[in-house]
């Protein structure tokens, strides 16, 4: 069985950030998407976060989300880890 959950966050600079994730009984994510009305550069780092989260505990997705060199516009990578990590709880305590 997976539990999904949704999160939209209107960042500070006015931008929305938008989390959908599937998480699996066992508490690693099956499904990870962002999106909104953001930059990121180089362009390819939200498919990487995405591709990386596919089986991955939180803990380790946040890692890599934190090492990842990227440059978020319009929000930070502390607005990602947080929307992230809600839409996991949101997902694990349903």
């Amino acid at each position: 069985m997976y539990n999904t959950a949704r999160v939209v966050k209107r960042i500070t600079s006015g931008k929305t950030l938008c989390i959908d994730i599937v998480v699996g009984n066992d508490g690693r994510i099956v499904e990870l998407i962002v999106s909104g009305d953001f930059f990121v550069y180089p362009e390819e780092a939200i498919e990487a976060i995405e591709e990386k989260a596919r089986g991955c505990l939180i803990d380790e997705l946040i890692g890599f989300i934190k090492e990842l060199e990227f440059t978020p516009i319009g929000f930070s990578k502390e607005d990602l880890v947080r929307a992230v990590v809600e839409a996991y709880r949101r997902a694990i305590n349903k």
